[in-house]
C-alpha cells in the first residue's frame, strides 16, 4: 500500500480536525511556491464525510484569501456554488456583504494600509484596536493563529499580539484553563525567553502579548554562514538551558523550530511561543480530541499520533535535537513536499541520518544530536538540562586527563606486543588438528562496516544510514551447506546467496572478499542470517514461517546489535551513546524472541544459525 494511500485511510478514520492547521500551512506554502493546490485535493484527501463544517470552511477561507493575496477571481458566489452543503456556513464566515461600489477592493490594494482577515479586525484597516493594544501589521499567518505587531497601551513599546482563528465563546472551561496558563507565562523570566506580557480572551478569541525582539529568526541567522562547531554547541546549550528551565516550572513548548527562535545582535537564542503549543484548546476548534500539535518538520513521533499521554518533556528534547540536526546541515530533520508526504516519516522518526553523518562537524554533536532523535522517548537524552551540559562539554578540548589514558593505553599495548614477540615459541598445531577441538563444528559469522579505509566490528559503527557498507565474513563447517539470508520491512525474506556441501571448512565471504555491500532503502530493522545444516533447503522454509513475526519490529535502538549464534541471543550495544536504557525495550525483545526461535528450528533440522539484527537508519 502506498504511503498516499495509508496516510489517507487514517485521516478519514474520524481524526479529520487535528489534520485542518496542517493543510492549511501546506496550502500557503505551496501557494507561495507558484502552486495552486484547491480545496477539492485537501477535501479528497481527508473525507468529505469525516469533515466539520467549520473545518471545511477553514480551508475554504485558506483559498479564498489566498486567491485575493495573488490577485485571481474570489467571490462568495463562486465559492459557495463550488461548495453547497459549506455555503451557509462559509458566508456567515465571510460576515456581511460589501456594498457593490467596494466588489472590486478583493482584488486591488486597500488604499490607507493593510485589511486583516481576523474576525477581531474584519474589515479594519490597520491600525486599528485588539482589546487594549492597538494593532500596527500583521506579522505572520498560520492555520491556528495570527501574528500582529502592536503598541503596548502603558509600556509604549512595540509588542507581538498572537491571536488565535477560533472562538472560545461556548469552551468557558477551556477559557479559563487558558488565562490560569498564562499567568504561569508571564512570571517567567529567563535570559533566553523572550517575555510574555498578557494573556486574554477578547470577544471569545485568545491572545497572547509578548516582548518583541527585534532579532533574524534562526534559520534566517544561518543563512550565508557556516557556524563552527562552539557557536552550534554555545546556541543550542543556551536553549536547552532555557527549555529545562519552562520544564521546571512544568510548563511544555511542543513547537522548537528555527523560526521560533530569535538570535539578537549578542548571539544570544531567544525562544518564542514557549508553553503555547500546549494550550492546544485555546488554538484548535475541537477541544477534546487527540490533536496534532507543533511543527511537523520538527516534531515528535508521539506528537504526530496525537496521544497526549504520551506527549511530554521528552518530546521537547527531541526537537532540540532537531534545531541541533539544523544547524549541522542546514536542513530540517524531515523534508517532504506535501503533508501526506511527511506524516509517515514523522510517525517513525524516519529522518535523514546520512545528512548528519556527512555533516563537517564535531563527531561529539552529532552523537549528542542522535540521542536526542530517538524514536522511542526512552532513548532520549533524559532531560533538557542534562542536553545542555553535554552541548557545554562539546566547547571544552579533549582533557589532559584522557590523554594520559591514551598514553599509558599505547604504553601498556607495547608491552604485550614486545612480551609477545619475545616469548618462546611453541610448535605450531598441525592442520589434522585444526577440527571440531577448535570450536569448529558450528558456523560463525563476522559482520563488519567500511569506516575509510578499513573494516570495524558492527557495533563501533552504529547507527547506520543508507550509503554505510557491510563486509560478512563466515566459517562454514564441512559436511553442511550454507545459505545466506536477508529480512527487511520493504522485502520480507531474501536469499542473497548459497553455497553447496564441500568436505572441508570453508571461509566465505559476502559479497566478495573485496568488496562491500551499501544498505539501502527504508530506515527498519535488518536481519541476516547464516544457516548451516546437511541440507538447507527444508530449514529455510521453517525459518521464513517466523517472518509474520519480525515484521511486527517496526524499530529497534540504533545503538543495538542483537547477535545469535551457538552460545544464544544476546544484544550489545554500541556506537559512541551515552549508556544503555535501564528498561529493555519492547521491539527489541520480541526480535530475539524471535532470533531464538529460529535458533531451536535449526537444532531441529541438524542445523545452525548465526546471524546479527540491527537499525538502519
Amino acid at each position: 500500500m502506498s504511503v498516499g494511500r495509508r496516510l489517507e485511510i487514517e485521516t478519514r478514520t474520524a481524526k479529520a480536525p487535528k489534520m485542518v492547521p496542517h493543510l492549511i500551512d501546506d496550502m500557503q506554502r505551496r501557494w507561495a511556491q507558484g502552486e495552486r493546490p484547491t480545496c477539492e485535493a485537501y477535501f479528497r484527501l481527508i473525507g468529505d464525510q469525516a469533515l466539520q463544517g467549520s473545518d471545511a470552511v477553514e480551508l475554504m477561507h485558506c483559498e479564498f484569501l489566498l486567491r485575493q493575496r495573488y490577485g485571481l477571481p474570489a467571490s462568495r458566489e463562486a465559492f459557495c456554488n463550488r461548495f453547497p452543503q459549506f455555503a451557509a456556513v462559509f458566508a456567515e464566515k465571510l460576515g456581511p456583504e460589501v456594498p457593490s461600489n467596494r466588489a472590486s477592493a478583493t482584488t486591488s490594494k486597500p488604499p490607507m494600509g493593510e485589511v486583516s482577515s481576523h474576525p477581531l479586525l474584519r474589515d479594519k484597516v490597520l491600525p486599528a484596536q485588539i482589546g487594549r493594544y492597538t494593532v500596527i501589521s500583521r506579522l505572520d499567518s498560520g492555520g491556528q493563529a495570527d501574528v500582529f505587531l502592536g503598541v503596548h497601551p502603558t509600556l509604549h513599546q512595540n509588542v507581538v499580539i498572537k491571536v488565535g482563528r477560533h472562538g472560545m465563546a461556548h469552551r468557558q472551561a477551556e477559557a479559563e484553563a487558558l488565562l490560569r496558563e498564562g499567568r504561569l507565562l508571564a512570571n517567567l523570566n529567563h535570559e533566553n525567553l523572550v517575555r510574555v506580557f498578557d494573556v486574554d480572551v477578547i470577544e471569545g478569541y485568545p491572545i497572547v502579548v509578548m516582548q518583541h525582539v527585534s532579532a533574524p529568526s534562526l534559520d534566517q541567522y544561518v543563512r550565508g554562514r557556516t557556524l563552527a562547531d562552539k557557536d552550534i554547541a554555545q546556541l543550542v546549550s543556551e536553549l536547552a538551558h532555557a527549555v529545562d528551565y519552562i520544564h521546571q516550572k512544568n510548563l511544555l513548548h511542543l513547537d522548537i523550530k528555527p523560526k521560533n527562535v530569535l538570535v539578537d545582535e549578542d548571539g544570544r537564542p531567544r525562544l518564542i511561543d514557549f508553553g503555547l503549543a500546549r494550550l492546544i484548546d485555546a488554538w484548535t476548534q475541537q477541544s477534546n480530541s487527540n490533536e496534532v500539535s507543533g511543527t511537523l518538520q520538527f516534531m515528535s513521533p508521539e506528537q504526530v499520533i496525537g496521544d497526549r499521554d504520551a506527549v511530554g518533556r521528552p518530546s521537547d528534547i527531541f526537537a532540540l535535537g532537531g534545531i541541533l540536526y539544523f544547524m549541522m546541515t542546514l536542513r530540517p530533520p524531515y523534508v517532504a513536499e506535501t503533508v501526506e508526504q511527511i506524516m509517515p516519516l514523522v510517525r517513525f522518526a524516519r529522518w535523514n541520518g546520512k545528512a548528519l553523518k556527512d555533516a563537517p562537524h564535531d563527531g561529539r554533536l552529532k552523537q549528542l544530536c542522535r540521542s536526542a532523535l530517538q524514536f522511542d522517548p526512552r532513548w532520549r537524552c533524559p532531560s533538557a538540562g542534562e542536553f545542555a551540559r553535554r552541548a557545554e562539554a562539546c566547547l571544552l578540548p579533549v582533557s589532559r586527563r584522557r590523554t594520559a589514558i591514551v598514553v599509558t593505553a599505547v604504553m601498556v599495548l607495547t608491552c604485550l606486543i614486545l612480551a609477545v614477540f619475545l616469548r618462546p615459541r611453541r610448535p605450531t598445531v598441525p592442520a589434522a588438528l585444526d577440527g571440531p577441538t577448535a570450536g569448529l563444528s558450528h558456523p560463525r559469522l563476522l559482520a563488519s562496516a567500511w569506516s575509510n579505509d578499513h573494516l570495524e566490528p558492527l557495533h563501533e559503527r552504529l547507527p547506520l544510514v543508507n550509503g554505510d557498507e557491510l563486509h560478512l565474513q563466515a566459517t562454514v563447517p564441512r559436511g553442511q551447506e550454507a545459505v545466506l539470508l536477508h529480512h527487511d520491512l520493504d522485502n520480507g525474506w531474501t536469499v542473497l546467496e548459497e553455497w553447496p556441501n564441500s568436505d572441508e571448512r570453508r571461509e566465505i565471504h559476502y559479497p566478495a572478499r573485496d568488496q562491500n555491500l551499501p544498505l539501502t532503502g527504508r530506515p527498519g530493522p535488518q536481519l541476516l542470517l547464516l544457516c548451516c545444516a546437511p541440507t538447507t533447503s527444508s530449514l529455510v522454509a521453517a525459518l521464513k514461517k517466523h517472518g509474520s513475526t519480525v515484521m511486527t519490529v517496526n524499530a529497534i535502538s540504533p545503538y543495538a546489535v542483537i547477535q545469535v549464534d551457538s552460545s544464544g541471543v544476546r544484544t550489545e550495544h554500541g556506537g559512541r551513546g551515552f549508556g544503555v536504557p535501564v528498561d529493555r525495550p519492547i521491539p527489541e525483545t520480541r526480535l530475539e524472541d524471535a532470533m531464538r526461535a529460529m535458533a531451536l528450528e535449526a537444532e531441529k533440522a541438524r542445523g545452525h544459525v548465526v546471524g546479527v539484527a540491527f537499525q538502519k537508519e
